[in-house]
């Protein structure tokens, strides 16, 4: 979180506040300085008269807390003072959030396959594949995308590839017991349980 005291020298009240901000388009919200809830003025770049930022967002008070927002970047806060003769121009670098894009990654990753499901569902299985494998180029360690191969292949009756796929799913995460009570069921069913024991 970053916070700035903007101090300037008393005279009268301020024409217009201007906020610029890198990268623009972020929210901009007012709230009195002795607290309460923020309201959004607007977004930047933008400009307001200093009093109707005092007086409508600020109750009145000639010193007032800015604040500026946008996703995947830390907030920015200033104390901004109402009361000087010159119009104030802040210029604002916002700071990117750490891991954002990778957060951003897997939440388009989820959204993926949680549509590859309702392809499989749906029975269109050569779509569902290629939104799969979509995501296994991105993030190739999921065990759910052999999971969701697996299932395509177990509708389409096809269990030696619906098994090596489930097999597949359960080596990248042993804790998928899903993908492991499939791999025992496709085993016995075909036959494959006993044959392993008879080679003991």
């Amino acid at each position: 979180m970053v916070f700035f005291f903007i101090f300037m020298s008393l005279c009268a009240l301020a024409k217009d506040l201007a906020i610029n901000s890198t990268p623009d388009k972020a929210e901009v919200r007012i709230m009195p300085l002795s607290g309460g809830d923020p309201r959004k003025a607007g977004e930047t770049p933008f400009k307001i008269p200093m009093v109707e930022a005092a007086g409508t967002y600020a109750n009145g008070g000639d010193v007032f807390m800015v604040e500026i927002l946008k996703d995947g970047y830390e907030p920015y806060r200033m104390v901004v003072p109402g009361f000087i003769k010159s119009d104030i121009s802040i210029d604002v670098v916002l700071t990117q959030r750490t891991g954002w894009e990778d957060l951003k990654k897997v939440d388009k990753a989820m959204t993926d396959l949680f549509e590859a499901q309702r392809m499989i569902r749906g029975r269109n299985y050569e779509a569902a594949m290629k939104k799969i494998d979509e995501v296994e180029k991105v993030m190739p360690k999921l065990s759910v995308t052999k999971e969701l191969q697996a299932a395509a292949f177990y509708m389409q009756n096809d269990y030696k590839k619906a098994l090596d796929y489930y097999q597949q799913a359960y080596a990248a995460n042993t804790e998928n017991f899903d993908a492991y009570k499939m791999v025992q069921y496709l085993e016995k069913a075909m036959g494959l349980t006993k044959a392993k024991d008879a080679a003991k």
